[in-house]
């Protein structure tokens, strides 16, 4: 009963965090990019790689939701613009695009919603990333660090 208690406690605790995690990333970035509502496939902004690989990697499976489904019907474009495509994506989606960001500017305005800056932070994704944790580790992590 422990456990079950535990888990459902941090499993509530992660999912706030990954709401606050992904709502300043699409607020901070969508500002510094206000131009370009699909910023996140731009590769003025992200890496050629993160773009590239966006539509089979992330966006394929999203077309079957149906606000995604809805945007598309009444709307021009490819995608939907971040402040609804990036609600959709996984975090560990979203921990790839902070580091497909190419602009240190752009991931320290995340990084300064939360008091730190971008560089502590890119030595907490190394560190993970390289291990190849689950997300959900790699982001509390992050936390963490950039806490302490």
């Amino acid at each position: 009963e422990f456990d079950t208690k535990l888990r459902r406690l941090l499993l509530n605790a992660l999912d706030r965090i990954e709401v606050n995690i992904r709502t300043k990333l699409i607020y901070n970035i969508s500002l510094l990019y206000i131009d370009d509502p699909c910023w996140f496939v731009n590769r003025k902004y992200v890496v050629s790689k993160f773009a590239n690989d966006f539509e089979e990697q992330v966006y394929a499976s999203m077309r079957k939701n149906p606000i995604i489904q809805h945007h598309h019907a009444n709307h021009p474009g490819i995608y939907a613009p971040a402040w609804k495509t990036i609600e959709f994506m996984t975090i560990g989606n979203i921990i790839t695009l902070y580091d497909s960001l190419k602009e240190l500017e752009a991931k320290d305005l995340v990084a300064n919603a939360y008091g730190c800056s971008s560089a502590h932070t890119e030595v907490a994704f190394t560190v993970w990333t390289s291990l190849k944790v689950s997300s959900v580790y790699r982001l509390t992590f992050l936390l963490i660090a950039d806490i302490i």
